[in-house]
């Protein structure tokens, strides 16, 4: 574990049944006939929106991307594990990590989303499995390429990657445990902060993705500040991770 590294909250459950009274607190009357579903953002919310639905099917429709597999980063007692779900995968919730989620279907399309970290829940009715993730910041869109989304993903996993790297190579498990236990709206404000600082030095040219991936972080703090979401302290991504 690299040293001084603050200690910080043990994460939910890493896994639990999901209770009829739980289930009934998730709305999903309004599940569209599709494989999957991109929450629109909030007026809070300059960026994507907090809820990411996949929708599987016992058998492909075949009248849209039908999602075959889900792929996410949850967390265990003991450290991380990729989750795999399928059509067939049980009722339950689950702790998600801050990563990709992928969706993939029969013929290795994919579909890719970037979380901050949140909760998983898995509704099986069938003839439908229902995986809602959700977590208090946006989940980005990485599916449309020269997008504002995009680009704000890889930044993200720039700068996961650059802390990553200043961890023992010997136990890369360490950094993944403790990246599991981080509070996705601290770990959201800090790469904001971390981002807006990069960006202030850098020319945008002619890029327009670029200069309104500028101007929606300006506005992506300014409303967290007059919402009262913004933290009292940022946290350095040196000191969060």
């Amino acid at each position: 574990m690299r040293r001084g590294t603050r200690p910080w909250p043990t994460c939910k459950p890493v896994f639990t049944k999901l209770s009829e009274t739980v289930t009934k607190t998730i709305d999903i009357s309004h599940e569209p006939d599709l494989g999957y579903v991109f929450y629109p953002a909030t007026a809070e919310n300059n960026f994507g929106g907090t809820r990411f639905d996949v929708i599987l099917h016992e058998q492909p429709t075949q009248r849209h991307y039908d999602p075959e597999n889900v792929q996410a980063t949850i967390a265990r007692q003991n450290g991380t594990e990729t989750l795999h779900l399928y059509y067939t995968t049980p009722s339950g919730q689950y702790r998600v990590c801050p990563g990709r989620i992928v969706l993939t279907d029969r013929v290795g399309k994919q579909v890719v989303a970037f979380c901050f970290g949140g909760d998983l829940h898995v509704i099986h009715q069938p003839p439908e499995t229902i995986c809602v993730f959700q977590s208090p910041v946006p989940m980005l869109d990485m599916t449309t390429y020269h997008s504002t989304d995009m680009l704000f993903a890889n930044e993200v996993e720039i700068l996961i990657a650059q802390r990553r790297a200043a961890w023992d190579p010997q136990h890369p498990h360490h950094f993944e445990q403790h990246m599991a236990q981080i509070d996705p709206a601290l770990l959201y404000a800090a790469c904001l902060d971390a981002l807006a600082t990069k960006f202030a030095a850098m020319p945008h040219g002619s890029d327009p993705t670029r200069r309104q991936f500028v101007h929606l972080l300006r506005e992506e703090m300014k409303s967290w500040q007059q919402n009262g979401r913004w933290p009292l302290a940022i946290p350095r991504l040196t000191d969060l991770l």
